[in-house]
């Protein structure tokens, strides 16, 4: 009796591990975009050059962001979700700040809706430095990237 619960259950473990692993397989291989960026920017506190990236959708509101280049990885998670008039392409936006940029959104479908990356430290020290923004007109400028397949 022992031996045959014993099977039963190593059947459904192994039919259940297939299933999650074909699932994330087809999740990763159908959300690959790719998009170039001319500037360096800051992903958090990461720094990434400016070039080639690839953006990985691993999971509902998860992000690996990889630059092809440098083969440098970072991962974004977020649970926000913003809204937005962008409706006729794919895009990655950033804030920027005089020369420094900062990646906030992610619309990774064609739809009104995308993640918010949020705000890390440094761009927050930014806002808060008036002499800096004055160098920018005293705001920031939001700059778009559309992905491609």
């Amino acid at each position: 009796m022992k031996s045959q619960s014993f099977k039963s259950f190593a059947i459904a473990l192994v039919i259940g591990a297939a299933a999650f692993f074909g699932t994330v397989a087809t999740v990763s291989a159908q959300s690959k975009l790719t998009f170039e960026t001319k500037f360096d920017f800051q992903v958090g506190n990461d720094k990434m050059q400016a070039g080639k990236f690839e953006l990985r959708k691993v999971a509902p509101g998860r992000f690996v962001l990889r630059s092809v280049e440098s083969n440098k990885s970072r991962i974004i998670v977020s649970e926000i979700t913003v809204g937005s008039d962008r409706t006729t392409a794919e895009q990655v936006t950033f804030n920027r700040y005089g020369e420094r940029y900062f990646l906030r959104g992610l619309f990774t479908r064609r739809a009104s809706a995308g993640i918010d990356v949020g705000e890390s430290s440094a761009e927050k020290e930014i806002r808060k430095n008036d002499a800096l923004l004055a160098r920018n007109g005293g705001k920031r400028e939001t700059v778009s990237v559309n992905l491609t397949n």
